[in-house]
């Protein structure tokens, strides 16, 4: 949602006039589903004595309906679903709202307090140091990305001081903008946090499926030039699953959003688990219920870690590895790398039946990207921004 700027000064007059800190914003992007941190701010929102009013603009895949009955139960809220249709009704709803809360790069136009909840911690290079590679008149031409699109918000999160430091440096963003307050949707990691009605449901099926086996779940990330693209092949995966047999463990298959659909000769009927985010949206979930977490260069294993289990980098093509990396891999991956099926499968074993084999590489990870005894994240980040010092001027 944004307007000219020729009535920008207008909206301006009528946000700093009108707003309440006890009305928040959240806004789902076109082509995303309604969950990760938005999700999990929003939950401890309904919760929080200093907060009246939600808002959620919602032009994701979730739908509106779905997204309302997460909040039925709490009637002392009011939960508002809108259209991101720039209505003059919907508009000064939104202007009225003391923060929105958004996950994506782009511009916000309208002049409230805007908080990115970044989904996660990279690994891989992002925000300037990321190169955008385009074909134009049969030449490739490759660009960084602009750090005037990336520093378009009031204040975005990170998951420790180290991390916030990486992510002021990514985004261009002055260290005072950065918020240590760990990533929300780590809450559902906790074992002693109460999950809501529907998502303690999904956990509970999770376990289910699980039968009692131990779980490797494999999640690789997309490759930007070919996003169909799996480090195992198909033949690959059924002699997995047949060493898996022999430790009483399953394996669950989750592709990236991206990757879903495309990747040919994949079916359960080979003997996996199929968690995809259709039917699983919340990957949390998974990481609390999995024993050994396989991937490759995904930041997954970075939430993964505060679960004490370790992970495992299954990266035949590190060489060839478009998009690059902010660190060696081998410096912050929470357990052993695997180049090839051979030492895959060596250190499979070691994970399913001697965890603790890799207790220091976790226990680094930890120590880099998470504060130790850190719980209720969503609950102290609103309380630091609706309590904390006054609002960053507007722009």
């Amino acid at each position: 949602m944004s307007i000219t700027p020729l009535l920008y000064p207008l909206a301006k007059l009528f946000h700093v006039c009108l707003r309440d800190h006890g009305r928040l914003c959240f806004l789902v992007e076109p082509g995303k589903p309604w969950g990760g941190n938005l999700r999990a701010v929003c939950d401890a929102a309904v919760r929080h004595p200093n907060v009246k009013q939600i808002l959620i603009l919602n032009a994701g895949t979730t739908a509106s309906t779905s997204i309302a009955a997460t909040y039925q139960r709490h009637t002392g809220k009011r939960v508002e679903i809108l259209s991101q249709r720039l209505s003059l009704k919907n508009l000064f709803k939104v202007l009225r709202a003391s923060h929105v809360f958004l996950e994506e790069y782009k511009s916000f136009g309208l002049p409230n307090c805007k908080v990115n909840l970044w989904h996660g911690i990279p690994i891989k290079k992002m925000g300037v140091f990321q190169t955008r590679i385009k074909q134009k008149n049969g030449r490739t031409i490759s660009r960084p990305v602009s750090a005037r699109k990336l520093n378009q918000h009031d204040f975005l999160i990170a998951s420790s001081m180290h991390d916030a430091v990486v992510m002021s440096a990514c985004f261009q963003m002055t260290p005072d903008k950065v918020l240590n307050s760990g990533l929300p949707r780590n809450d559902w990691l906790d074992y002693q946090f109460p999950l809501p009605p529907d998502l303690q449901q999904q956990f509970e099926k999770i376990e289910q499926l699980k039968a009692g086996r131990k779980l490797l779940l494999y999640t690789p990330t997309f490759r930007d030039k070919q996003k169909d693209f799996l480090p195992l092949s198909v033949d690959e995966i059924k002699d997995l699953i047949a060493q898996l047999k022999q430790h009483n463990a399953v394996l669950g298959l989750r592709l990236h959003p991206v990757s879903e659909g495309l990747v040919q000769g994949l079916s359960s009927e080979l003997g996996y688990l199929d968690f995809s985010s259709l039917k699983f949206p919340e990957v949390q979930l998974l990481l609390k219920a999995t024993d050994v977490l396989l991937t490759d260069y995904s930041s997954t294993c970075l939430d993964f870690c505060l679960t004490g289990k370790p992970s495992i980098s299954y990266c035949p093509d590190l060489a060839e590895y478009s998009r690059g990396f902010l660190y060696p891999l081998e410096t912050v991956f929470p357990g052993p790398i695997a180049h090839n099926l051979l030492e895959l499968k060596k250190v499979l074993g070691s994970c399913l039946n001697s965890p603790d084999t890799y207790k220091d590489a976790i226990t680094r990870s930890q120590q880099l990207f998470h504060e130790p005894g850190r719980n209720q994240i969503s609950h102290q980040l609103l309380n630091r921004l609706l309590n904390g010092p006054a609002q960053p001027p507007l722009a």
